[in-house]
């Protein structure tokens, strides 16, 4: 696995002024790194994170590749609620006096995008059903019917399915 893919990196029309945040997180150091680590050291993880940490192939090159995704998300809220135009300085101490918001911002962020990709695969398992190929079935020959009438009672079989019908009696005047 490669986790700085170039394709992923590509920061062809991202604004200047935020470029260097990305490679800090692409490199995984720096001023923001720092910032994004102290602020997470705040927040309780997310539940997906807890389970997925549990797994044994989650290793540390999976774990790094999660903050790397969490502190793109976290340099995303702080450019959306304008904490970047500010200093990096003044930028910590708004943060930590509202890490509630961020970790509100990070869970309903995440959770969204859980429900898109398991919205995603219910879909992807109700084409695949439709569209199986079904293995046609061996063209069995058609049984006739067998019918027997005794004593007002008429029995008929179909193949492996039985009817029993009573017959009305006509009465006689």
């Amino acid at each position: 696995m490669v986790p700085a893919n170039n394709e992923l990196w590509n920061l062809s029309g991202i604004p200047a002024h935020i470029k260097p945040y990305i490679e800090e997180i692409k490199n995984y150091r720096g001023n923001f790194i720092n910032l994004f680590l102290e602020a997470r050291s705040h927040v309780k993880d997310l539940w997906v994170y807890t389970v997925e940490a549990t797994r044994k192939t989650f290793t540390e090159e999976y774990k790094k590749l999660w903050m790397m995704g969490e502190a793109l998300l976290f340099l995303t809220v702080l450019k959306h609620s304008g904490l970047l135009q500010l200093s990096l300085e003044f930028s910590i101490e708004y943060i930590k006096e509202n890490l509630q918001a961020f970790e509100e911002a990070r869970n309903g962020i995440v959770n969204y995008f859980i429900s898109r990709m398991q919205t995603a695969r219910i879909w992807q398992g109700l084409v695949e059903t439709y569209h199986r190929k079904e293995e046609p079935e061996e063209e069995k020959p058609q049984e006739r019917p067998v019918e027997t009438k005794k004593n007002n009672v008429t029995i008929k079989k179909t193949g492996k399915r039985i009817t029993v019908k009573l017959d009305k009696q006509k009465k006689e005047e």
